[in-house]
């Protein structure tokens, strides 16, 4: 991932990840404009076909500028955001203020619709982390774009959200244990 500079602009674009990997799609913004930025902390969360990675800032500074929205694919060395690093650190123009010198929380992540069929809408690393964990999509609450459920609501979510299944499980051995002591009885 090289950073072009441009006065004190840096354009961060999607790296290589192997010779065969072209693409990648937006998971997750970590980062947004107005946020200020260390160098290496994570930017945006990105899933190919084949790897899963989170984008490292090149320098440090402000976001100014998000060119792909979560949820698109894009080839790799296309333009992901710009960083100012003429900004300092930017720490108190990060957050937003009321005017007063109260900083406004931002706003919870809306519920996730309601899906035809049942079907829980969810990227692929949150599918992979659901099957790991054992953990039912339906039950999750989706913080990405439209209701997406990404990776990081499905590890906070999985307490409440695991599969019933392994309770069932252990009650339905039982039961064939029973029965096949039942039938021994019978023979």
């Amino acid at each position: 991932m090289n950073p072009v500079l441009e006065g004190t602009l840096v354009n961060v674009t999607l790296p290589e990840m192997g010779e065969s990997v072209t693409q990648g799609s937006i998971v997750e913004w970590r980062k947004h404009v107005g946020d200020f930025v260390a160098e290496g902390d994570p930017l945006v969360e990105v899933t190919t076909d084949k790897v899963d990675v989170e984008v490292p800032a090149t320098v440090s500074g402000v976001v100014t500028q998000i060119a792909v929205r979560e949820g698109e694919t894009v080839s790799v060395g296309a333009l992901l955001a710009q960083i100012d690093t003429s900004q300092g650190n930017g720490t108190a123009a990060r957050q937003p203020s009321a005017g007063n010198g109260a900083t406004v929380a931002k706003p919870p992540p809306p519920p996730a619709p309601a899906i035809p069929g049942g079907k829980a809408l969810a990227d692929q690393p949150a599918r992979r982390m659901a099957r790991r964990l054992d953990v039912d999509l339906k039950l999750v609450h989706g913080s990405g774009p439209e209701g997406l459920i990404l990776r990081s609501d499905v590890v906070e979510q999985a307490p409440q959200a695991r599969l019933r299944r392994r309770r069932h499980s252990r009650h339905r051995r039982q039961a064939r244990k029973r029965r096949r002591c039942e039938v021994r009885l019978l023979r």
